[in-house]
């Protein structure tokens, strides 16, 4: 009994009752974050709607982690352009940048990894769509980042990045999108 109403909290009822591995561990392991406590998983999948839901104060749901994260992704993609793309301008650095850490393509790698089906919604949110929204699927990945850089630190934060915005971060000078 225990066992599915943390499913149930968790948002993920029907793999939990399946028999299968834990959401967060799955996860976990899905994303190879082995160094991410369920709690920071949990905190960095947590829409404000959810956290409203559940009674919870307004510090329980992913902004805080989505501002760390966002701060965290800016930094590492500026710092790979910076050293893949020697000859490029500051203007073309910062456009490429712009380009890769957009809403769009952090929404694209948070559909890519399947984080749709354990992001925590309100009844409402999720009814209307919610976790196929970009800007929702986006400050996901930001902040997913941000509990990454908590728990394993910056360079496990930049491999996380690097590996997951590849596509993104591969481009060259004359590319008009680094994708």
């Amino acid at each position: 009994m225990a066992t599915e109403q943390q499913a149930e909290r968790n948002g993920a009822k029907e793999k939990a009752s399946s028999g299968s591995t834990p959401p967060w561990a799955e996860l976990r392991e899905r994303l190879g974050l082995t160094g991410v406590p369920d709690e920071l998983l949990r905190l960095a999948l947590s829409h404000p709607s959810w956290t409203d839901e559940q009674g919870l104060p307004s510090n329980e749901c992913n902004q805080r982690l989505e501002f760390l994260g966002d701060a965290v992704l800016g930094m590492i993609v500026s710092e790979h352009l910076y050293r893949t793309l020697p000859g490029s301008t500051e203007g073309t650095l910062t456009r490429m940048k712009s380009e890769a850490v957009k809403r769009d393509s952090l929404a694209s790698v948070a559909r890519r990894l399947g984080l749709s089906e354990f992001v925590l919604l309100g009844p409402q949110e999720r009814a209307s769509g919610g976790h196929r929204k970009p800007s929702i699927l986006a400050d996901c990945v930001e902040a997913l980042i941000g509990a990454v850089y908590l728990a394993c630190g910056l360079d496990k934060a930049r491999e996380f990045v690097v590996t997951h915005l590849a596509e993104r971060l591969e481009a060259r000078e004359g590319d008009r999108y680094p994708i």
